[in-house]
């Protein structure tokens, strides 16, 4: 019994873990883009640039990650085309890619490791000196 609790928490730690490495390495790490709306609430990119603006893909040529992501390697794919199937997303993403190349937009895709290392970099470089674990107040 107390096997199959460690096993099944074992589990779920795990998953946990892939599904907040693919989403924070999507969109949060040194090189994020954060852009802010004019004063009249605005954005300065098209809805479809933004989305390529503010998401990466990463390890989009390995076929164990997008096994065990099902397709959210391809980030960028699920965001332009959220009502398309995952596994039609390896088949979408050179087409962005080329696009991006023959307009001038923005595409990032990273190696996994990459992608995970960019976002603890940013989490150290964006620390703050006094954070409230050393200060004291909790």
């Amino acid at each position: 019994m107390v096997y199959s609790l460690f096993a099944w928490l074992a589990m779920h730690m795990c998953g946990s873990a892939l599904g907040v490495i693919a989403l924070i390495s999507t969109h949060v790490d040194e090189d994020a883009n954060f852009p802010h709306a004019d004063e009249d609430g605005n954005l300065s990119a098209t809805w479809a640039k933004h989305q390529m603006i503010v998401t990466k893909d990463f390890s989009t040529e390995s076929k164990l990650a997008n096994f065990l992501y099902g397709g959210f390697t391809h980030h960028i794919a699920h965001h332009l085309f959220p009502a398309v199937g995952h596994t039609y997303y390896p088949y979408i993403t050179p087409i962005i890619r080329r696009y991006a190349v023959e307009y001038d937009l923005p595409y990032t895709s990273y190696p996994f490791y990459h992608a995970v290392r960019s976002h603890f970099r940013m989490l150290k470089n964006k620390g703050v000196k006094e954070n409230v674990l050393r200060t004291g107040e909790i």
